[in-house]
């Protein structure tokens, strides 16, 4: 096999393809010189099969590993598309202007693939990102109603002294485009005015315009743990400004509905009767949805290789 991309040249001087093994052009005979063509069973592996095995493993390495090798991803990404460059970029056929369409195929099945790998892993790795932040940051024990929300700022799970509880009746939700953006206060028991609210309680779609506050684990008995909420900021995944900007939104609203007064940093959280068991369940919902993305691939796998043994039929 000759590589035919734009690296072909110390690609096929790395495999011993770089002629000079190949007996003198005098003593060899005369014949039109052909492009090469890449089989069907080349095809099947180059342009489906291994195009497969690169998306899921890049999938899983943004899913599992970015938190703590971020780089290993992208550098996963570079070798699939260095390599997707080498052994798929179509040879141009002798006499012609122009490569047909579909010599491109492979090619694009290996940008197809890693860029989905791309976007699924790290929609799964902001899934997982509550596993990896109650099982890595630190735990704080026995959190004040008036603890300054800055000492925190690094907390993968807090757990409220006993006479610091969240006032479900005191919450509000804000509209914003077709999801209702939820807060509520974490107050001293039976003061919610003792000091300026530094913790709230946030969700999406889980209380009424004002009160109805069900988000999490709120209202389930023995329930007095958060998980702080941090958004992802990955390019089109960028909406940590937008979703910031509506739960403050949120806990405006709920303020000067209820006279609270609000501390200059807020943290927000997702309360929870066992901070662990989020992490938990974060890493359960990461892990099906990952499978779930095996099952794509193969299936688009599949399809791949049945165009290609359709398309390989009728060219002959």
């Amino acid at each position: 096999m000759n590589f035919v991309g734009p690296l072909s040249s110390w690609a096929n001087w790395a495999v011993g393809r770089d002629g000079s093994s190949n007996p003198s052009p005098l003593d060899a005979p005369l014949k039109k010189p052909e492009a090469p063509v890449m089989s069907l069973s080349m095809q099947l592996w180059f342009g489906a099969r291994l195009p497969f095995c690169a998306f899921i493993i890049i999938a899983g390495a943004f899913t599992y590993t970015y938190h703590a090798f971020p780089i290993l991803p992208w550098f996963l990404v570079f070798l699939a598309l260095d390599f997707a460059l080498l052994v798929t970029w179509p040879a141009k056929e002798i006499g012609t202007a122009r490569r047909k369409a579909w010599d491109w195929a492979p090619m694009a099945s290996w940008i197809l693939a890693v860029s989905c790998a791309i976007g699924f892993g790290l929609s799964n790795y902001a899934v997982i990102e509550g596993w990896v932040n109650t099982t890595f940051l630190k735990e704080y024990n026995s959190v004040n109603f008036d603890t300054d929300p800055r000492s925190v700022r690094d907390a993968g799970a807090l757990n409220f002294a006993t006479d610091t509880a969240l006032d479900t009746t005191k919450s509000a939700g804000y509209k914003f485009w077709l999801d209702k953006y939820c807060a509520a206060p974490v107050v001293k028991r039976g003061d919610s005015t003792a000091a300026p609210v530094g913790f709230w309680a946030v969700g999406l779609g889980c209380c009424e315009n004002r009160g109805g506050f069900s988000c999490g684990d709120a209202g389930i008995s023995g329930a007095n743990s958060g998980v702080p909420v941090r958004h992802q900021k990955f390019g089109v995944f960028h909406t940590a400004p937008e979703k910031e900007a509506a739960y403050h939104s949120a806990v405006k609203m709920a303020a000067a509905a209820h006279g609270l007064e609000v501390a200059n940093e807020v943290v927000f959280v997702t309360w929870a009767k066992d901070a662990h068991s989020v992490g938990t369940a974060a890493w359960w919902s990461a892990t099906t949805f990952f499978f779930a993305m095996t099952l794509f691939g193969l299936c688009a796998c599949m399809g791949c290789q049945a165009g290609f043994t359709h398309i390989s039929a009728m060219q002959r």
